[in-house]
């Protein structure tokens, strides 16, 4: 029975962190010299690696594999907070792959609404 919650969780916990970390699923299996289908077969609810395979993901994603298992649960507010983060990462990624042009531009744009909005 205690092994089936590690499961059902240990999924849904490796995305998340995954996305806190602003990670791609191809980001991370290229730190673990892997493929992003085997990070997204980890990620998918029923199923878990093996211990060994877990480590290495702890170690990838630089935290413990206490926290990988799901030990410390996050409340919900903060899952929202994590799906903004990982929306926002995605983003930056795309303007890095800009020219610098459209990159000053899109700069441009996000400090002129700032401005408007009062935002520091």
């Amino acid at each position: 029975m205690f092994m089936k919650s590690i499961k059902i969780n240990f999924g849904k916990q490796l995305r998340n962190i995954r996305r806190e970390k602003g990670l791609t699923q191809y980001d991370l299996a290229d730190r673990l010299n892997t493929s992003q289908r085997m990070i997204a077969h980890y990620e998918k609810e029923d199923n878990s690696p093996r211990i060994d395979k877990v480590k290495a993901l702890a170690n990838a994603l630089n935290i413990s594999i206490e926290e990988l298992i799901g030990e410390k649960l996050k409340d919900k507010k903060k899952d929202k907070k994590d799906e903004i983060t990982y929306s926002i990462m995605k983003r930056v990624k795309i303007i890095e792959k800009l020219p610098v042009r459209d990159q000053k531009a899109i700069f441009r744009l996000i400090n002129s609404l700032a401005e408007k909005n009062k935002v520091k």
